[in-house]
């Protein structure tokens, strides 16, 4: 897989993902902050120079493989984001969207932010895109204890990160059982969750409205399966709570050789999120 980071954030978890293998990873900034495959891109002014003076970049992806471009709107580079897409053929490229925390930006970071995650959800709805998944930033450090102020970020990208790839993972491996549940075709803007299992409490990594279908992967020990003989029941329970007249849900059981039990949700929906119908109107 592709994973390409536009700006510092999308960079940051971009470079974090390095780590694993079978990832193809790239990060495309204006400045190089000890990135593995550090792509230059040059720095202009404002949001719209970065659309209007983009020259191709060296981007050197696997063809054959899935493309993923992470980024945050808010960003001056982001403006680039478009004609990035251009050059990568976006109808098979799918968005990780890191939506910021909105409090601590300045109107114009605000206005960048809201403006790129519309048009990436308009590009979703109109197949342009394979899929926009979005991450909140705010949920994301409301799941972490005891940040440290002098590596802030470090937690926030690993759990984005461990996250994103532990969903690749299970999806890609055969499960011990599963459930079967179609994703409506229009349901292209999506999340993850975290679900804590001995609990069967979920916290999401972004609020999304009105989600259509719900796949939740359940990672379980050997140890934990060969003594817990009601883990189906309590998965199917915990389906059943979920799922709605509106919202089908689905599970995969999985065994690991991990000690603790690692349990994510993947929810879909059709309808723009966080849509602001006067945007693009003239004042």
């Amino acid at each position: 897989m592709n994973v390409i980071g536009l700006g510092e954030a999308g960079c940051r978890i971009s470079n974090y993902l390095s780590k694993y293998s079978g990832y193809q990873t790239f990060q495309i900034d204006v400045k190089n902050k000890k990135y593995k495959n550090f792509i230059k891109i040059k720095q202009h002014k404002d949001h719209e120079s970065y659309e209007e003076h983009y020259k191709p970049l060296k981007i050197n992806i696997v063809e054959e493989s899935d493309t993923v471009l992470v980024l945050c709107g808010a960003g001056t580079v982001s403006g680039a984001v478009l004609r990035i897409l251009e050059q990568l053929n976006s109808n098979n490229v799918k968005i990780l969207y890191i939506r910021p925390r909105l409090s601590e930006l300045s109107s114009l970071q605000v206005t960048r932010h809201r403006i790129v995650n519309q048009v990436l959800q308009e590009y979703c709805r109109s197949a342009k895109l394979k899929e926009m998944t979005i991450v909140d930033n705010s949920l994301v450090e409301s799941l972490l204890l005891d940040i440290p102020l002098d590596d802030y970020w470090a937690p926030i990208n690993q759990l984005i990160g461990d996250t994103f790839h532990m969903i690749n993972f299970f999806r890609k491996s055969s499960p011990l059982l599963k459930s079967n549940n179609a994703i409506p075709k229009t349901a292209m803007v999506s999340t993850y969750s975290l679900v804590d299992f001995s609990k069967m409490e979920e916290k999401k990594l972004y609020d999304l409205s009105f989600p259509r279908a719900k796949s939740y992967y359940f990672g379980l020990g050997k140890q934990f399966i060969k003594e817990n003989k009601d883990i189906l029941t309590q998965v199917r329970k915990f389906i059943s709570l979920n799922e709605s007249e509106n919202c089908d849900c689905s599970y995969e059981i999985h065994q690991t050789d991990y000690e603790e039990n690692y349990v994510y949700g993947y929810h879909h929906a059709s309808f723009i999120q966080d849509q602001d119908k006067n945007l693009f109107t003239d004042q």
